[in-house]
């Protein structure tokens, strides 16, 4: 089996899917907040409803983007890209722990700095951690098509970690300022989730880039085993 390693080093074209990803998701959030916490369980259903209609959606819009873009990205012309409704499931999964975590932190009082880095932390290095497994014994993972081979997209335990850490970073500052809607209500509690998704996004996709792109021990590999 062949592999093929590159290390993730963000431009900033990342700032505007992360616009992109929180300006969708914070306002669906904001609008069934009364309903979601009500218990915990329909805050863990919440967010993974939410997220892997968001993500699916972003996605597809992307799917076609990497294709055309993957000689620069992988050092690999790609035809197709399978398995994204996986992704959505997994960032729907990724949700639904960020929520239940960050509803048992906020109720040890918890600030929103710390509730954002570990509930981040653990969600994404759980997720990550679970499409690993998914990939090595069940075959689940995404499969990247070129004319002579498919490759799987897969991770090192270090790389999970560094990914895990990249992103509790991110929330770190996203978490307090996607929260502004908190005291409003009605149409200033929409107008007021937007605006905060598009900072927090924002802010938050602008700080990953200057990570990645300036201190290199923070640039996770990924890698691609071919199929055959």
């Amino acid at each position: 089996m062949n592999k093929k390693s590159f290390s993730l080093v963000l431009n900033l074209r990342v700032v505007l899917f992360f616009v992109a990803l929180e300006t969708l998701t914070v306002p669906l959030v904001a609008m069934s907040n009364k309903i979601a916490t009500q218990a915990v369980i329909f805050m863990a259903i919440m967010g993974f409803v939410v997220a892997f209609i968001i993500v699916m959606v972003l996605l597809r819009l992307l799917k076609q983007v990497i294709i055309n873009n993957s000689l620069r990205i992988f050092a690999v012309q790609l035809s197709a890209v399978h398995g994204v409704w996986y992704l959505g499931v997994l960032a729907g999964i990724l949700e639904m722990i960020m929520f239940v975590v960050q509803d048992l932190l906020f109720a040890r009082q918890w600030d929103d700095y710390r509730v954002g880095f570990a509930s981040a932390f653990i969600s994404v290095g759980l997720t990550l951690i679970l499409y690993q497994l998914g990939a090595r014994y069940f075959k689940l993972a995404l499969v990247l098509v070129s004319a002579t081979t498919k490759y799987t997209l897969q991770f090192a335990g270090l790389d999970i970690f560094k990914l895990a850490l990249l992103f509790g970073v991110y929330e770190f500052i996203v978490c307090p300022i996607t929260g502004w809607w908190i005291p409003y209500q009605d149409t200033q509690r929409l107008m007021m989730a937007i605006f905060s998704g598009v900072v927090g996004g924002g802010s938050g996709g602008l700080l990953l880039y200057l990570i990645t792109r300036f201190i290199p021990w923070f640039r996770p590999k990924f890698h691609l085993a071919s199929s055959f």
